[in-house]
This record gives structure tokens, C-alpha cells and sequence, in this order.
């Protein structure tokens, strides 16, 4: 589920990933996601029971001005998808995204939120603003810690016109157990339209489980 658009239907997903920060160079990450596919949906194309849907490598840079109240960051993604599902996508089954976050601390808990995203080849095309509002709430000292969301979306990508694309509401729960994090969440997208490579369901309620652990 990203930005109004549901690639895998209502399958669920397993996403693997691996992110490596070099010490040397405070800021710079660098990542790779894999996106597995589980269930089928043969009418969609989607005729494996698990299958690699989508590979994706992430090069990630931040650095924090105003005293650290505002946050800038630059990402470069090559998102590859090797599977019949994915086929239509991209070009080549390929795409090439450059995404801006900008990020002002309005407090110790409170956040705004601006993102671009723009498409550098055939694929994704286009470009997306995403703005939002996050709130960290302490649950239980500090090993508990629920961060409230809700974020807004207007796209022009997947050759569409600019327009209202989402809203989504989140609720992201992580418990800390020393170098490990569980985070379950729920999350609630309004989807105001209809076409192409789009949902046809207007509201949708998504729930996820991460699991990170820190090397």
C-alpha cells in the first residue's frame, strides 16, 4: 500500500530489509527491501502463492539545521520488479524515484512533516506532496512509545493528473527490548477516487508488524 495505489491487492506482504550506517559518515544509509507476495489473485495477474514482487535499493543522506529543529533529507530509490505481478510497472520493469523529506520539530513530541517524490523515468513519472503531523506519546516509560500519524498525499504519478490522492491516519505502537524493536500498527487510508492502478475502495484499514534489530 503507498500512495493510493494497492500493489498487492489484498494480499498480505512479507518485507525483509537490511540497512547499513556507516560511523565514518553520520547521516548516510544505505538499504535494501525485499517485498514478498503472499496469497493469489489470479484475476490480477497474481497467480503465485509467494513470490518476490519488488527488490529495492535505498541511498539515504540527512543532516539537521536550525539548531536541530529541522531535519533535511534526500533519498534515492531504484525499486526493480521481477515478478509477473509487477510486470506492468516501471520501465523495464524498473523505476527511479528521488524523494526530499523535510522534517521541523515543533516540540520534543511533535512533528511536521513535508515530502516531494519525483519519478525520473517512464515508470512513476509525475510527482507527489506529502505533508502530516506526528505526535510521540510515551506508553510506558520509555520502553513503550506510540507515535499518532496523519499524513495527506496530492500526486500527479503513474501518468494520472495532479489531485488529492490519499489521507491516512496511523497508529504505530514499538515496544524496545534492548537491541530489538516490535512495532505493531494499524493504519486507515481515505481514497477519494477511482482509475487505473488504483484501489476501488474508498476506505481501507492496513495492520503490519515490524520487527528491527540493531547490529
Amino acid at each position: 500500500m503507498w500512495a493510493g495505489f494497492d500493489a498487492n491487492h489484498t494480499d498480505p506482504i512479507l518485507v525483509p530489509s537490511l540497512n547499513y550506517s556507516p560511523a565514518r559518515f553520520p547521516g548516510l544509509s544505505i538499504g535494501a527491501w525485499l517485498t514478498f507476495g503472499i496469497g493469489e489473485d489470479a484475476t490480477q495477474g497474481d497467480t503465485a502463492s509467494f513470490a518476490l514482487d519488488e527488490v529495492d535499493f535505498i541511498l539515504y543522506y540527512e543532516h539537521s539545521l536550525l539548531l536541530k529543529a529541522l531535519t533535511v533529507a534526500l533519498e534515492f530509490a531504484w525499486y526493480h520488479y521481477p515478478s509477473d505481478f509487477f510486470s506492468g510497472n516501471g520501465v523495464d520493469r524498473n523505476d527511479l524515484e528521488l524523494i526530499v523529506y523535510l522534517t521541523y520539530a515543533l516540540s520534543d513530541q511533535t512533528n511536521v512533516e513535508l515530502n516531494y517524490r519525483r519519478g525520473l523515468d517512464d515508470g512513476i513519472r509525475g510527482n507527489l506532496v506529502e505533508a502530516g503531523l506526528t505526535h510521540e506519546l510515551t506508553v510506558i516509560h520509555d520502553n513503550v512509545v506510540a507515535v499518532p500519524a496523519i499524513l495527506a498525499a496530492m500526486s500527479s504519478q503513474f501518468g494520472v493528473d495532479f489531485r488529492f490522492t490519499n489521507l491516512i491516519t496511523k497508529l504505530p505502537i514499538t515496544v524496545f527490548l534492548h537491541d530489538w524493536a516490535i512495532t505493531p500498527a494499524v493504519e486507515y487510508y481515505f481514497i477519494p477516487f477511482d482509475g487505473t492502478f488504483v484501489v476501488d475502495r474508498k476506505h481501507i484499514i492496513v495492520g503490519g508488524l515490524t520487527i528491527l534489530r540493531a547490529f
